[in-house]
């Protein structure tokens, strides 16, 4: 390993915590305001062109839509955000359908931090692994635990009665 690659590592391993998550929080907000602006401006300018022929060719399910994201409002983005792609849709659909802004970052604000916060402690965890070279036994420790899962569900899949008729 190099100085520079030396020193670099040394930099990253030695970050807080609390910044690498604060700059994971900033990041999943910018993501999720690009996201709502990609839905607003899908949509086009209410009243506008684009609107309207929105509401011409769903014939009344854009209304119905409508209508569910307030009644469901934020919760749809704090209960979609552990899912990746679902999180991304719904903060699309949140852009699109018009949710109020302050509505749509207050529910992501509060969904994304804790998760931001587990990003930075797992990823530093996980990158002072590898430079501090435990990374055969982080790899081996991931393997045996995959192996005992899969042996787990294996036999309580042989457990499970044949429910099936018999071919004859």
């Amino acid at each position: 390993m190099t100085d520079a690659t030396a020193r670099l590592t040394e930099a990253i391993a030695s970050l807080p915590v609390p910044l690498v998550a604060l700059v994971l929080w900033s990041t999943a907000l910018l993501r999720g305001a690009g996201y709502y602006l990609l839905g607003r401006l899908s949509r086009g300018q209410p009243g506008g062109r684009l609107d309207d022929w929105v509401h011409r060719a769903s014939k009344g399910r854009i209304e119905q839509a409508e209508l569910r994201m307030r009644a469901v409002g934020p919760k749809a983005i704090i209960l979609a955000y552990p899912f990746y792609g679902v999180s991304a849709g719904t903060q699309i659909v949140a852009g699109g359908l018009r949710m109020a802004l302050w509505r749509f970052y207050l529910a992501l604000g509060i969904v994304s931090l804790p998760w931001a916060t587990m990003q930075a402690v797992i990823g530093i965890a996980a990158f002072q692994a590898v430079v501090a070279g435990y990374t055969p036994w982080v790899l081996g420790g991931g393997l045996v635990l995959l192996v005992a899962w899969l042996g787990v569900r294996r036999h309580i899949v042989r457990a499970q009665p044949d429910d099936r008729p018999a071919v004859t």
